[in-house]
């Protein structure tokens, strides 16, 4: 590991001088509905990367479905790499970057991680106005059903367990 020991200045007090938790990787998601089923993705964009330096993860990838049969309830983005903290106060969000081809104003804005799993939600603006900021939960019905649809490209970090 790596050794923060403090020199000279005692002021600060760290509970932890050791960095000995650093890890780089990829991995495997799902898209599936939160009642039941699972989607289609196009192969190539199921995985996704991150880097863990000790609890804080940072994640990034890309969702882009070919098909969308089956499934019902919100729209989950499952697999994270690790799981999120579980207390009630540690929620994170997810920014995406870029988003196209999805069913009308059905645009994906941001994700948000569920305490204690893997997942995500999805969520869109409000259609009547996307200035008010209102977010909405996509549903599988939201999706569109058709090859290279309901793309996304998305990044962030969350502390994990």
């Amino acid at each position: 590991g790596i050794s923060f020991a403090a020199t000279g200045d005692n002021s600060h007090t760290m509970t932890t001088e050791l960095l000995d938790d650093y890890e780089e990787g990829t991995y495997a998601y799902t898209i599936t509905g939160s009642n039941s089923g699972n989607l289609g993705a196009r192969s190539g964009y199921a995985r996704g990367s991150y880097v863990k330096v000790g609890n804080l993860v940072h994640v990034q990838g890309r969702i882009r479905t070919n098909s969308t049969s089956g499934g019902s309830g919100n729209l989950l983005l499952g697999g994270l790499p690790f799981t999120t903290l579980s207390t009630s106060e540690h929620f994170s969000s997810l920014h995406v970057g870029y988003s196209q081809n999805w069913s009308s104003d059905n645009f994906a804005m941001a994700l948000y991680t569920s305490n204690g799993s893997t997942t995500c939600f999805i969520n869109h603006f409000r259609a009547d106005d996307p200035r008010d900021g209102i977010g909405i939960l996509i549903t599988t019905s939201d999706l569109t059903n058709a090859s290279n649809s309901n793309d996304i490209i998305f990044s962030g970090t969350y502390i994990a367990e």
